[in-house]
């Protein structure tokens, strides 16, 4: 979940009971007072219970067995809300406590924070076997689909020969050797696409499982379907979604430039036939296109 204001415009609390003294049991909300005062200029403070907040507030704080709402405070933050939010997760952690910063979106002081005692347990790490057991598949499928690709671009200048390697499964099997370029290809993009998710979680330090690859064996025209990873917490604000989100993509891409430019270099350039799938043009391929042929393709005669 995200420490962004909620879907429905009543994101404060409905329920506000009075409490009959300062301190609940077992807490001292005094000190959490004099903690949340060194970052945020308190107007208002309100206890009630976490079932009074909204659905996605209700889940985090339900991922804790024992975690319980204590108070809120609402306000003005006294500095930039990440460095509130880190300020307060240091000193709210040896109390067993974290705070949830929101938007206010009710009255005249902009912001909100809960307190919510009895931090979820950190998830146990999952074995890795499995992951390396379907990077494996999806090395052989990513090398069984270049296999077929090579075999086809072979049948050009070699159409008996392309026949023979591919008249079976086992003779395809027994060529793989062919598909290395293409999967060097694929897995150079798909690689750094994921762990540059993965390394930017670790460096956040949200709890996440190493990238499960999915191989597609003769069902995905690339030979994988790429791979996922398991989110094992939340992510503790927008900041950190950008960061996760962005890195990935940009990590492929930073690869996959250059194998557009190594890729268009060593293909080879061939009258239409009128047949075939038509893939498209995004500006950098068509870019790539002109820097290496010295026009932009297909031109109606010729494609590439």
């Amino acid at each position: 979940m995200l420490h962004e204001p909620a879907a429905q415009p009543d994101y404060f609390p409905r329920s506000i009971p009075k409490p009959e003294s300062d301190e609940k049991p077992g807490q001292c909300i005094a000190a959490i007072r004099g903690i949340v005062g060194q970052y945020l200029e308190i107007t208002e403070e309100h206890f009630h219970d976490a079932l009074d907040l909204p659905a996605e507030d209700q889940a985090i704080v339900a991922r804790g067995a024992e975690s319980k709402l204590l108070v809120s405070f609402v306000g003005t933050l006294r500095d930039d809300s990440a460095v509130v939010y880190e300020a307060l997760e240091e000193a709210l952690q040896p109390q067993d406590q974290y705070a949830l910063l929101r938007e206010n979106r009710r009255g005249t002081h902009p912001h909100l924070i809960h307190i919510v005692a009895g931090r979820p347990t950190k998830p146990r790490d999952l074995p890795v076997w499995p992951n390396a057991l379907l990077f494996l598949a999806t090395l052989l499928s990513v090398l069984y689909t270049g296999t077929t690709i090579a075999i086809a671009e072979l049948s050009l200048d070699h159409p008996v020969l392309a026949q023979e390697l591919g008249s079976s499964l086992g003779s395809i099997l027994a060529n793989l050797w062919r598909g290395w370029p293409y999967a060097l290809s694929i897995l150079l993009i798909l690689v750094p696409h994921e762990m540059g998710h993965f390394l930017m979680m670790r460096r956040h330090k949200v709890a996440a499982s190493w990238p499960y690859f999915l191989p597609g064996f003769f069902i995905s025209p690339f030979g994988t379907f790429g791979a996922a990873i398991l989110l094992r917490e939340s992510l503790k604000n927008r900041k950190t979604l950008l960061d996760v989100g962005a890195s990935g993509p940009i990590a492929g891409f930073l690869v996959a430039v250059p194998l557009v430019f190594i890729g268009l270099a060593t293909s080879r350039v061939l009258p239409m036939t009128g047949e075939g799938l038509i893939e498209g043009n995004s500006l950098i391929y068509a870019f790539a296109k002109w820097v290496i042929f010295g026009e932009v393709l297909p031109n109606g005669q010729f494609d590439v």
